[in-house]
């Protein structure tokens, strides 16, 4: 059985917890995110990345369309927490 979303996001905020690193990445769904989420990064005065927007995903095991995202890449200059980042 497929585990859901929240699922697999837990399981791997858990197995990253204390852990530090300069480079983050993270998905963004638009449905969900503020208006301005690329300013929100741009203040934070970070080199960021951002793919095109991904909204012909299949999932390969049901065949369902994946809920449309953005996949997000922040370096910081030093090591960050997930919590820091998170802020």
């Amino acid at each position: 059985m497929a585990k859901n979303s929240k699922e697999v996001q837990k399981k791997a905020d858990e197995k990253r917890a204390g852990e530090r690193t300069r480079n983050w990445s993270f998905i963004v769904y638009p449905d969900s995110a503020p208006k301005n989420w690329v300013e929100i990064i741009q203040e934070e005065r970070v080199p960021f990345v951002v793919s095109p927007i991904h909204d012909s995903d299949v999932n390969e095991l049901t065949g369902e369309l994946k809920k449309a995202h953005f996949h997000v890449l922040i370096t910081y200059s030093s090591v960050k927490t997930f919590e820091q980042v998170k802020e």
